[in-house]
């Protein structure tokens, strides 16, 4: 029960990218009957949004997460076709796919690499790969939450010591560029309280108050003790009330790569 409910938040915080994520595939201009690949689907919003967009291509949600597949097959169905696989060792020809999209993926993988080498390798000549992720989730605006500057520090300390490269967009877009010579376009997306909304923001960015404690214990900046469990638990307490409040102006940034292959 408990993982249906995480996997139904996935899929309603996917449907809240919808409007960007829309927009960027619209401006594909894909033909009507081509091949799309959702690398990372988890619960398969994202894939939803791509049959939205084109709803007579071949598409087929991807994950390694078995229980986001199953998830994923009953709440989306229809025509789209789900597997499971990592995205480090993809089951797909080369060059299989017109699109490649990764929402959400690059953000939380350890084996960048190696996913990144995948995606680029199912796109066809003249193909697109569509990566979305977050490039700040701390939020920043006025008040900010206590200790949102000691947790970005945090942060940056932890992908210094790991060699993490998170949704970086410097260094995607410059392999991107340098190493697949790929033509690469990058669109920013600033999420505020006027625009998605308050309560979507508190939906999308905000730990609800009954799952604090456990977060909080498995964070990972307080399992390296990069910072102090208080200092979490104070940030995720405010950040939850501010996002309720009228007088506060609070913001969250992501960010939408598109490459293109063969354009040199």
């Amino acid at each position: 029960m408990r993982m249906n409910s995480e996997l139904n938040q996935l899929y309603c915080r996917a449907m809240l990218d919808r409007e960007y994520l829309k927009k960027a595939l619209y401006g594909l201009q894909l033909e009507q009957f081509c091949d799309i690949a959702d690398v990372g689907c988890g619960p398969g919003g994202s894939t939803k949004i791509i049959q939205d967009c084109y709803p007579n291509a071949s598409i087929v949600g991807i994950d390694k997460s078995k229980k986001a597949i199953e998830y994923a097959r009953k709440k989306v169905g229809g025509k789209i076709r789900f597997l499971y696989a990592d995205a480090a060792n993809l089951p797909c020809a080369d060059e299989m796919f017109d699109c490649c999209v990764a929402r959400m993926l690059l953000d939380i993988v350890t084996d960048y690499d190696k996913i990144l080498h995948e995606l680029v390798r199912l796109v066809k000549r003249r193909g697109f790969l569509l990566l979305y992720g977050n490039t700040r989730t701390t939020a920043e605006g006025n008040p900010l939450p206590r200790y949102a500057t000691e947790i970005r520090n945090a942060y940056k300390r932890y992908k210094r010591l790991t060699n993490w490269i998170g949704f970086d967009t410097v260094i995607i877009s410059n392999d991107l560029e340098n190493k697949y010579h790929m033509k690469v376009s990058i669109t920013k997306i600033l999420k505020d309280v006027n625009h998605p909304g308050r309560k979507a923001l508190q939906t999308y960015y905000a730990v609800p108050k009954n799952q604090l404690t456990e977060i909080v214990e498995n964070n990972i900046y307080v399992r390296l003790n990069m910072i102090k469990k208080e200092a979490i638990l104070a940030y995720e307490q405010d950040l939850y009330d501010l996002l309720q409040r009228e007088d506060t102006y609070l913001t969250f940034e992501q960010t939408i790569i598109i490459a293109q292959k063969g354009c040199d």
